[in-house]
């Protein structure tokens, strides 16, 4: 990107945090996006690469954040239930396929 440099990114990312533990959305969604982007054309990037680099960072770092969580819970799970495999396998009865529903 055009004008980024390390110490604009490190204030932008500041910015970005910063407005995130002032807001009352969940996850500073909305805020921390604006505070990122307005950090970053203040610094000289322009807003039309600033916008979109910001919106697929927020979407990496939140879907990040979820499936780490998902597998978490699912450790959590197979630690707590652990699947049993039955070693007989299901046998389907020629008479089950011909009943039909009374009614």
């Amino acid at each position: 990107m055009h004008g980024l440099t390390l110490p604009l990114l490190v204030v932008a990312y500041t910015a970005g945090m910063a407005s995130s533990g002032l807001s009352l959305v969940p996850g500073g969604i909305g805020v921390v996006e604006a505070a990122l982007v307005l950090a970053l054309v203040a610094g000289g990037v322009p807003a039309a690469a600033a916008l979109p680099a910001v919106l697929l960072y927020r979407l990496i770092s939140l879907a990040g954040v979820v499936g780490a969580g998902w597998m978490v819970i699912a450790v959590q799970q197979l630690r707590r239930d652990p699947v049993t495999i039955d070693a007989a396998p299901f046998r389907h009865d020629a008479r089950d396929q011909q009943r039909q529903p009374h009614g």
